[in-house]
């Protein structure tokens, strides 16, 4: 009698034993699989965040190409014909507007191009000939020119990276410029130094020890 009711309790606790780590199983598999669908869901969340923010185009992946001729698939200078739609396949997702730009002189027609953050160029026409193309700005890091510069680089990078004799001059309005004879593009650099309102802008130099340190505020393309 005892050995049967002794089996009989080894018989239950092997079963209720069974259930409990039965139970844990499927607890722990569903636990598994919350987390999982979170992960998925949160991954799900991020995607569709991403995918709702403007492009900042400033990754060197998705760089357009500043040619001495040409700008993707447009001919530098313009062909003399309204480039808005074009301007606007190049620089797909970002904002490309038709403007009317203010000078020392008369008004001008010009193209801008824009992100939220701010104007990221623009194309200067002709103020009497308004579809004659005058120069281009570039102010961001997203278009880079043929020869590997942009935006940011130094005037050191720009003497590694450019051939011949690099020039450069100061305007009136204290604008520095680096360029070559033989070319279409050409820098304005900043950087430190000290003038005063009685310097004579025309006779205005830096050294090129001065200039080393000096980096690239626009990439410039003129006619």
């Amino acid at each position: 009698m005892r050995q049967s009711k002794l089996a009989f309790h080894l018989k239950w606790v092997k079963k209720v034993s069974g259930n409990l780590i039965l139970c844990c199983l499927l607890f722990s598999c569903g636990e598994g699989r919350k987390k999982n669908n979170a992960i998925t869901n949160d991954r799900e969340v991020e995607t569709r965040m991403e995918d709702q923010l403007p492009r900042t185009g400033t990754d060197k992946k998705d760089s357009i190409i500043l040619y001495e001729d040409h700008l993707g698939d447009i001919p530098l200078p313009f062909p003399k014909r309204e480039m808005l739609d074009e301007l606007r396949q190049v620089f797909a997702n970002l904002v490309v507007e038709k403007e009317v730009g203010e000078q020392d002189g008369p008004d001008f027609p010009l193209y801008s191009i824009k992100r939220v953050d701010g104007e990221i160029a623009y194309f200067s026409m002709h103020h009497e000939d308004t579809l004659q193309l005058v120069e281009i700005h570039f102010g961001d890091p997203f278009v880079k020119d043929e020869y590997g510069l942009r935006v940011g680089d130094s005037y050191r990078t720009i003497r590694q990276l450019r051939e011949g004799k690099l020039k450069t001059y100061t305007d009136f309005h204290q604008h520095t410029y680096a360029y070559l004879d033989n070319s279409q593009i050409a820098y304005e650099i900043s950087g430190e130094h000290m003038t005063t309102n009685t310097v004579d802008q025309e006779e205005v130099t830096f050294t090129e020890a001065q200039l080393q340190d000096w980096t690239i505020e626009f990439i410039i393309w003129r006619e």
